[in-house]
């Protein structure tokens, strides 16, 4: 996870009193959910768990699509990846890639749901080509969720929302420290 966005998130966690609406989970998954209970009423199916060595208790799975099987859309909108996080093995974080194409269309569907973000924040990114595009990044953050979406992800044509309670916070917190107290070794 990138370090801005940690950043970010404890930032907005300290600094915001922002209300907004806050959702209770995605879809209707809602988060604390076991792993059992999830697959169980979703039509999608999931290749997992893959597990993290490096953080344990920490799920994730995988969207798989087989013909015949619904594909997750955000109203008319496909997207490229889901990924569900389970913190020992209940509901803790869905992450969601788009194709950037289509974040106007989201862009004002995340404001219509959960109203104006608690920040935002603009920058120029380049391509490999040297072409210029602005990036847009939403956060909405309270103690009980932090939601991020952002124009673009890894590339130009991705963008991504990630959904994270505070479970899911922490870990990635703690696992950053632990890389940045390794890194220090080095010096």
């Amino acid at each position: 996870m990138n370090r801005w966005i940690i950043a970010s998130i404890v930032l907005f966690l300290c600094a915001s009193a922002h209300a907004w609406n806050i959702p209770d989970g995605f879809k209707e998954l809602k988060w604390g959910m076991s792993v059992d209970e999830v697959l169980n009423i979703w039509p999608y199916r999931f290749m997992g768990p893959h597990s993290s060595s490096s953080l344990p208790g920490l799920e994730i799975f995988y969207e798989w699509t087989a013909e015949g099987t619904p594909k997750l859309a955000i109203g008319k909108v496909p997207l490229k990846d889901i990924q569900l996080y389970f913190m020992n093995r209940k509901l803790a974080g869905v992450w969601l890639e788009f194709d950037s194409k289509h974040w106007s269309t989201l862009k004002k569907a995340m404001l219509v749901k959960f109203g104006q973000p608690t920040d935002q924040k603009t920058s120029i990114v380049q391509n490999p080509m040297g072409a210029s595009f602005q990036k847009e990044s939403l956060f909405w953050a309270s103690k009980s969720l932090t939601i991020i979406a952002s124009r673009f992800g890894s590339t130009i044509s991705s963008g991504f929302i990630r959904y994270l309670t505070p479970t899911l916070v922490s870990i990635f917190e703690r696992q950053e420290q632990r890389e940045a107290e390794e890194t220090a070794k080095d010096f």
